[in-house]
């Protein structure tokens, strides 16, 4: 069980890593996919899930580097119980790089 959920974590940190390599991705798109990967990531890892969805809303600039993304994020637990919880996240865009860094992350009502 340790190896799978490990194999999810070196799965999910590559797609995080290269979710902007591309530079036709706006920062938008960018920040999107980061947000996604980040998401899944706390869901299955941090609260030992067995599956969890997330579901981008929005993306909207904040200033010139920041972004905040929101959305909803879905809980499956082993049982299969659902619970959905409303997320919002603040990222910062480095343009040289075309990537997104996480700043902050939390879980809102």
């Amino acid at each position: 069980m340790k190896k799978i959920i490990l194999l999810l974590i070196s799965i999910i940190t590559c797609f995080s890593l290269s979710a902007c390599g591309e530079p036709k991705l706006s920062p938008e798109e960018c920040v999107k996919e980061t947000c996604r990967a980040d998401v899944l990531t706390i869901g299955i890892v941090n609260q030992k899930l067995s599956n969890c969805y997330a579901d981008i809303a929005t993306v909207r600039q904040k200033n010139d580097t920041t972004y905040v993304c929101a959305g909803t994020i879905t809980f499956v637990d082993k049982y299969g119980d659902k619970s959905t919880s409303k997320f919002e996240a603040t990222y910062e865009y480095n343009s040289e790089e075309e990537r997104a860094y996480k700043v902050d992350m939390e879980l809102v009502d």
